[in-house]
């Protein structure tokens, strides 16, 4: 799931196709048991299970700390972005799955909030340390703080 939609965010990046990407399948696989765990936890010891919002939560955290995925393509050196891969595949993952959870509730996505916005997250998430619990929080707010500006409650 994971690889595939990194190769969804490769083609959104309007990258070259023949692009030299890599992947640390051993930390991917981490990433994916790491999630798993914490998945188990809540169950475990909340009698819950943890929503969409939440679990990309997770992936994103843990694709901030293990950092899967590198490019190691000549053509990108002069492109700051490309060092931030990881960074910008978790921002693409948590807008992916918000766009998913308006568009099954039929609640539009404004896709022009997002550069501003997609620009801050991306420094926070390569400059600053995140806990698990913020990050969770910080998707949390993000879909909360949306539907409310969005669509106020008297």
């Amino acid at each position: 799931m994971l690889q595939e939609a990194f190769c969804g965010f490769i083609k959104y990046l309007d990258y070259p196709a023949d692009l030299k990407v890599g992947v640390s399948l051993r930390l991917l696989i981490d990433v994916i048991v790491r999630v798993d765990k914490r998945k188990v936890y809540y169950i475990y010891y909340h009698d819950m299970k943890i929503n969409e919002c939440k679990q990309v939560a997770l992936y994103a955290y843990w694709l901030l700390r293990f950092r899967p995925f590198f490019i190691y393509d000549r053509r990108l050196e002069s492109n700051r972005l490309g060092y931030c891969i990881n960074e910008l595949f978790a921002i693409f993952l948590i807008f992916a799955v918000l766009r998913k959870l308006y568009d099954i509730n039929n609640i539009p996505f404004d896709s022009t909030d997002k550069n501003s916005y997609c620009y801050k997250l991306l420094y926070n998430f390569r400059f600053r340390h995140i806990s698990i619990d913020e990050m969770i929080l910080l998707i949390d707010s993000i879909t909360k703080d949306t539907l409310l500006r969005k669509y106020e409650v008297d």
